[in-house]
Formats: C-alpha cells, structure tokens, sequence
C-alpha cells in the first residue's frame, strides 16, 4: 500500500512543472548560466523568468524577433529558437508564471493538432522554469507562493534553490562593509541553497577553493557543491541533473535522511560538538556547526533523538512555536521523525520548511524492529540548539515541564 501511495505521488510530481529558484551575488554568473541555458542545444525546453529591476539581464540579442521562431504573444513571453521562453517579470510573479504555462498549453495544443492527435495526453513542452531573483537575498517569499498560490500549487512545484556562487570573490563580498543591520546577502543566498555551482573555479587556486568551500559548508552543511567554469565550459554541466535536485521533495527527504550515517546529504560536514562543549547522550548524530567567521549568526544545527519517538501532539506544537516565533531566522529546515499517535501506533514523517512555511506529513508505520530515531536539521541564524534540543527531548516523553519551555523564545 506504501509503495502503491509513493507511486501515486511520484506520478503526481511528474505531472507538475519543476520550478528552480537561481540566486546569487551580482557577477557571480547567473546570467552567463541563463544566456547557455537559452542559446545552447541542449534538447530541453525551459521557461525562464527575469527579475530586471534596473540591472543587465539576459542577452538582448536573444529577445530580438529575428532570433525567435514566433512573434511575441505578449510583452513580456518570447519563445526562442531552441525551444525555451523568456519572461521579464515587471510587475506580478504569479500574472507570470501563468503567462508562461498558458504559453506552454497553447504549444501542446497546435502540436497535437498538427499530429492529429487531439484526443492524446499533451506533448511535454516545458521541462522547467527558472527564475532569477536578482537583488533578493531571501527567496523565501518566492518559494513560499508556489504554496499558497492554488493555481500555481496545481500545475507546479518547486524543486530547488540554486545558488551560483563566484570562486574568486565570495570570501570578499562576506566581508565587505556594512551597516549594523544590513543583510548579509551573499550570506543568506548560500544559506538557502539547496545546490551550490562554485563558478569560475579555473581562476581560482586549490587553497583558495578549499577555503571556500569550507566557508560555505560552515554557513549551509547540507547542500552539495558542484564546480564549474560557466564562461568558459558551460556545457559540462548537466541540465538534467542540475534542474531536478527535488530539494523540496518530502519523499526525496525521507530517501536521503534514510541513509547510513555518513552517506546521507542531510548530515553535516564535520563531525563537532554543539554550542557549550557538550554531546547530548540522545544526540547520538546531532550537533552544532559553528557560524563563519564571516557571520557568527548564520550556521547549521542538527538534532538526532533516539531511544523514544516523539508524541506527535507534542512535536507538532513545538515545530509550530518554532516557526512562528524565529520564522525570519529560520531560512531552511528538513527531517525525518518517528512519532507515537494517540492510538499508540508509532508512524513516520517528513518534514521540510522556509521560514513559517512548513511541511509534515506522515510516510507510513515505523520500520518493525528499527530503533526509534528522529534527525532534524536547521540552517538559519541565532539556532538556539541546546534550548530546542531540550524541547525535542521533553516531546519523547509528551510532557513540556517548563511552561517557558513551550515558547521558542529566548527565555530559559
């Protein structure tokens, strides 16, 4: 039955098109990888949007009507000679994503006309969207409407936040100048990333490359980054893999955080200790991964309970405290959780977040004769770990002894 429910979701994500959310600092390659992705003959059929708000965007000569094989249906969606098209976004994200897909239904409707096969299940006609956030440090709120948009939540999902970030000179843009409270936006771009591409790596020294990667890993523990050289070799990457890393994919959370220790992507880095010195004896995995030097709010805690599962009541409330009460400082979250249900029956979950949008739903009975143990992994700033560490315990036991213990809070 679990099998035939897992099918039927993969079905349905299949069903849906892939969102990919691109970031990264100004020169770090973003428009580089858009121009390849537009230009080259790759096979595949992406819709790209641009958030052009007063800086250089894609190529202008791949807009001009004499490089596109059809007119303009509106201001702002051109399709392009290798298949893809091109949305500038002006004004509303959501006016343009349904710009895009009723481009796309309008492509499959005149192919299957043209093949006589109108009583056919539609061609595929776009393999993705991706839309640069140009200027945002938070992709937050972009995610976050594919959620709450019914639309947009029928016909797409989101897959990933990719980061691009430049090899030769991340270390500086960290630790540039900045007021008191400006955002550290290079900071928080890697902080929500669920796949990294250190870009212009050819220009870099080793040293400098370990560097970097260290000082990334030391803000987001959990991505995977891969290298490249966009300008001068953007064909090496692979699209297909690059576009599907099903970062918000509950099952591909599940899958990942199912792993052996060590394996999985979900476990950080560098085995350390958490923020006093100390190893929680229920988090046999779990610990603190100190902030960069560059940042010390920004970093990765993780939190692995065994022993007990976790009264899903009890949990549930504390995930929701958390989420409401540090939801700016929470830029990403995933897990995997044994719960008891009322009835007593001990169940799986997953569970994956931006800010306070939160996902949990259950994935069938706990495995017989496995050892309960829930992982939890947060990446944002100000991660009280040893006071949630304590919240996450007491929920073994269904039991929050503290009423200061219930809030997420700064009160001990």
């Amino acid at each position: 039955m679990e099998a035939l429910e897992m099918k039927d979701r993969e079905a349905e994500q299949l069903r849906k098109v892939p969102v990919t959310i691109l970031t990264g600092f100004l020169g770090s390659g973003k428009t580089t990888l858009l121009n390849f992705v537009l230009k080259a003959r790759h096979g595949y059929k992406y819709a790209i949007i641009e958030n052009e708000v007063g800086q250089i965007g894609i190529d202008n000569q791949l807009l001009k009507s004499a490089n596109a094989t059809a007119a303009h249906t509106t201001e702002q969606v051109v399709l392009l000679d290798n298949g893809c098209l091109c949305c500038t976004v002006r004004s509303d994200l959501v006016e343009a994503v349904n710009q895009i897909l009723l481009k796309a239904d309008a492509e499959a409707a005149n192919a299957q006309a043209a093949n006589g096969t109108t009583d056919a299940p539609a061609q595929k006609v776009l393999d993705g969207i991706l839309i640069e956030t140009t200027g945002l440090a938070d992709p937050g709120p972009v995610c976050k409407t594919f959620y709450v948009e019914p639309d947009l939540r029928e016909r797409t999902r989101v897959d990933c936040v990719l980061t691009v970030v430049d090899a030769c000179h991340f270390l500086q843009q960290l630790s540039r100048s900045r007021s008191e409270d400006a955002v550290n936006e290079s900071m928080q771009q890697v902080a929500f990333a669920d796949k990294i591409l250190l870009n212009k790596v050819d220009a870099a020294s080793a040293a400098s490359l370990q560097e970097v990667e260290t000082t990334i890993r030391s803000i987001n523990a959990l991505c995977p980054i891969l290298r490249c050289s966009l300008a001068k070799n953007p064909g090496e990457l692979l699209l297909d893999e690059l576009f599907t890393a099903q970062g918000f994919s509950l099952d591909r959370i599940l899958e990942r955080m199912s792993e052996k220790p060590g394996e999985g992507s979900w476990q950080l880095s560098t085995p350390v200790e958490s923020s006093d010195g100390r190893r929680s004896k229920r988090a046999k995995t779990g610990g603190f991964l100190r902030a960069s030097r560059h940042d010390a709010g920004v970093g990765s805690c993780s939190i692995a309970l065994t022993g007990a599962p976790l009264v899903i009541q009890r949990f549930i409330e504390v995930m929701s405290a958390l989420k409401n009460e540090h939801a700016l400082d929470l830029y990403r979250y995933k897990g995997v959780v044994c719960v008891k249900e009322a009835s007593g029956e001990l169940k799986q979950a997953v569970l994956q977040g931006v800010h306070d949008m939160c996902e949990f739903e259950p994935r069938g009975d706990w495995p017989d004769g496995k050892e309960p143990l829930s992982q939890l992994v947060f990446i944002g700033r100000n991660l009280e770990r040893d006071k949630w560490m304590r919240l996450f315990t007491f929920c073994q036991s269904g039991v929050l002894d503290d009423p200061e213990d219930r809030k997420g809070g700064t009160q001990a």
